[in-house]
């Protein structure tokens, strides 16, 4: 085997080593909360650039959920809340790494 062709091996195995230890890229998606599954720890979210939902897991221990930047939990997530979502592609699915909103405020009425 020539030199030329044992550093071609080497480098393509050293490409495929790094690019399997790298994490997966995250992305951002916003919208708004079509449902929330507490018991399978699923996230339903309608994005406002798409017209299908979006389903998204939430893992104990791994999601952070973030309500006006204290820490929450899924069940404090209303359906009709927006929402911005950090995720993951693991495995075939959508891993949510970071959710966050703002509490909802109740409409002025009037003035005092």
């Amino acid at each position: 085997m020539k030199i030329s062709h044992i550093f071609f091996v080497m480098v393509a195995v050293g490409v495929v080593a790094i690019a399997e230890a790298m994490p997966a890229m995250q992305h951002l998606v916003k919208g708004t909360v079509q449902s929330v599954d507490e018991g399978k720890h699923i996230l339903v979210l309608k994005s406002t650039e798409g017209d299908q939902p979006s389903v998204f897991v939430v893992q104990e221990g791994r999601t952070r959920l973030r309500q006006d930047g204290k820490q929450a939990t899924l069940g404090q997530l209303l359906v009709g809340q927006a929402v911005q979502v950090y995720y993951k592609k693991e495995l075939g699915e959508w891993v949510a790494t970071e959710v966050s909103w703002k509490a909802a405020t109740p409409p002025k009425t009037g003035t005092p």
